[in-house]
């Protein structure tokens, strides 16, 4: 958005005056970015004289309705808070390096929960191999090259607690796996596979048929847990799908000797809830952003803002890097009902233009975006001032727009947002 917009005005509006805050409607992923540009306020009023259709119904002119002005929009940059990243289906893997918005770094974490099995009163079978399985769900960004995958196995138990984007859990620095993937989704079946070496594997089936492995706490005590660290050249963003259903997690392909052997497959699915009721956290995201040297750089406590003036009249809205968009709109007390010729403002509307980076981008604009009505320190708040706590849709105190007119690979129309 810049900060060189109008308003188009009309009778008494319920307009949320003061500071405003454009906030993303939800975060299906932690990936999309949006920059935004000319924030329009138009203002419409009802005037006086003769209209020559319906007087016979209204009086004169009161069905006269024109667009009388354009207020400025001041607009600036400035944090939104932390979000909780525990309870996505996805974790975030990546890094995206923008000169204005700084170097976004994504890892995820997850742990591995207990199947029982049967192997400890098996004889005769064959151990093939055992296999890291990550499902793809979905890959923004550079999704032509590749990169490498480096796994570590975490030295703490994730917790029952709500994991944010800034949180973390120890891991070893040397990747326990490592291996060159494809950046995007095309690869076999849509997920990484990575073996583990036949020493860790054996290993493990060992621990199996001798019953140190025979519950969770078992497993837990082997292994706590996995680090998910990319490390690509490009920007891309990489969303993993943790849930069980999907396939994730280790599993051991086995089979029987005899002469028509039977394969078998024995699956550790990744940690869920409704695996085990205890367990409240299987897997988050950490999101972190480093600003320095970019115009944004002086963002460090929530009520710090950046004028869109000094990023060239844009301003972001970047969940994943925890940005949002203020802006401060003037109120109408000028066109209220006095002196002048018209009767008070009755419409007013604001329109927001995203700034598309180009026709190949993979990446849309947010499917629609909300205002908030917020203090001095950037903190949502309701009608009355009261503090909200966080992106709250469908509160009273909110109004919603739709992106208009975007077709993807096509810069024309420009997409809008009206609100």
């Amino acid at each position: 958005m810049d900060n060189r917009g109008g308003l188009v005005a009309s009778a008494r509006c319920p307009f949320l005056f003061g500071l405003i805050s454009i906030f993303y409607m939800k975060i299906p992923n932690f990936s999309r970015i949006l920059v935004v540009s000319l924030v329009t306020v138009v203002v419409a009023a009802c005037q006086s004289g003769d209209l020559g259709v319906g007087q016979q119904v209204v009086a004169p002119r009161e069905l006269d309705v024109q667009v009388i002005d354009t207020i400025t929009v001041q607009t600036a940059t400035v944090l939104a808070d932390t979000f909780s990243t525990y309870n996505d289906n996805n974790v975030l893997i990546g890094r995206w390096n923008d000169p204005q918005t700084g170097r976004t770094q994504a890892k995820g974490f997850t742990s591995i929960g207990y199947t029982t099995n049967t192997l400890p009163t098996q004889t005769g079978l064959v151990y093939d191999s055992l296999v890291l399985v990550l499902p793809i769900s979905f890959a923004y960004g550079d999704t032509t090259g590749s990169f490498t995958l480096n796994v570590h196995r975490l030295t703490g138990l994730l917790k029952n607690r709500a994991y944010s984007n800034l949180s973390s859990v120890d891991y070893e620095p040397t990747p326990y796996l490592s291996k060159v993937v494809p950046s995007g989704p095309f690869t076999s079946n849509r997920r990484y596979r990575l073996r583990l070496p036949s020493a860790v594997q054996q290993d493990f089936v060992n621990r199996l048929t001798n019953r140190a492995i025979e519950s969770q706490e078992g497993l837990d005590s082997y292994l706590k847990g996995f680090a998910l660290v990319a490390s690509p050249t490009a920007n891309v963003f990489v969303g993993l799908n943790m849930l069980a259903a999907s396939g994730a997690g280790l599993t051991l392909y086995y089979h029987t000797g005899d002469i028509t052997p039977v394969n078998n497959v024995l699956s550790f699915p990744l940690k869920t809830q409704a695996q085990n009721p205890q367990i409240q956290t299987s897997h988050f995201s950490q999101i972190l952003t480093d600003r320095t040297g970019t115009t944004l750089q002086s963002l460090v406590n929530r009520s710090d803002a950046v004028n869109s003036a000094l990023t060239n009249n844009q301003v972001f809205v970047v969940p994943s890097a925890q940005l949002t968009t203020r802006l401060t709109i003037p109120t109408f007390d000028k066109y209220a009902l006095g002196g002048n010729q018209f009767r008070g403002v009755n419409r007013a509307e604001l329109v927001i233009e995203p700034i598309l980076g180009s026709n190949r981008s993979n990446t849309a604009p947010f499917g629609g975006l909300y205002l908030y009505q917020t203090n001095n320190s950037n903190q949502l708040i309701d009608i009355d001032g009261n503090l909200l706590g966080g992106v709250t849709t469908g509160v009273s105190e909110t109004v919603n727009a739709q992106l208009l007119n975007y077709r993807p690979f096509d810069l024309l129309p420009q997409p809008q947002y009206r609100f």
